[in-house]
């Protein structure tokens, strides 16, 4: 009897292993596959709001069509900045998304939309994301980078728009400190 019964717990045992062996490979390649699919949006958004922009300033009447991908390219930062996943480096990728889109809404260059206003909001939406250090900051690079060319535009917006040169040198000796 107590043989049969301790061969039973031992089988038992290894049922539930194995099983709990197969759902741990499962639940692995789904995450892998999710991690690969997550890569791929990630590649459209930097496509939309850098190529397709670009190609976009380029083409004449295309103000509207401009004007809808800034509305799809804010909507899909905020989702990805505010995903429980958003680490530190994808936080700054989200960030620089909004500097971009500062950018082609009125902050700098020729075919820009000419909303200064939205442009200044899409930088005060990246000084969110790269505000405050997070506890990798050492280590991530993009962060740095991230924060280091927002203060740049801030510099750049600051002297455009709120007091000249001597409201855009701390911004832009804060943006050379960081970049180097």
């Amino acid at each position: 009897r107590f043989s049969a019964a301790a061969a039973a717990a031992i089988l038992g045992l290894a049922a539930t292993a194995t099983v709990s062996t197969l759902l741990y490979f499962r639940a692995e390649a789904e995450r892998r596959e999710a991690d690969r699919r997550f890569g791929q949006a990630r590649g459209m958004a930097h496509y939309m709001l850098f190529d397709l922009f670009d190609g976009l300033t380029r083409t004449p009447g295309t103000i509207p069509l401009r004007r809808e991908l800034v509305d799809t390219s804010q909507r899909y930062l905020r989702d990805l900045a505010a995903s429980p996943r958003a680490s530190t480096e994808l936080k700054a990728e989200a960030a620089m998304g909004y500097v971009r889109l500062a950018g082609v809404l009125g902050l700098y260059g020729a075919g820009n939309l000419g909303e200064r206003e939205e442009a200044h909001r899409m930088l005060v939406e990246a000084d969110r994301l790269v505000g405050a250090p997070p506890a990798d900051a050492d280590r991530s690079g993009a962060w740095q980078h991230a924060r280091g060319r927002l203060r740049f535009y801030q510099g750049f917006e600051a002297l455009a728009q709120r007091g000249g040169p001597r409201a855009a040198a701390p911004l832009l000796n804060e943006a050379v400190a960081i970049l180097r």
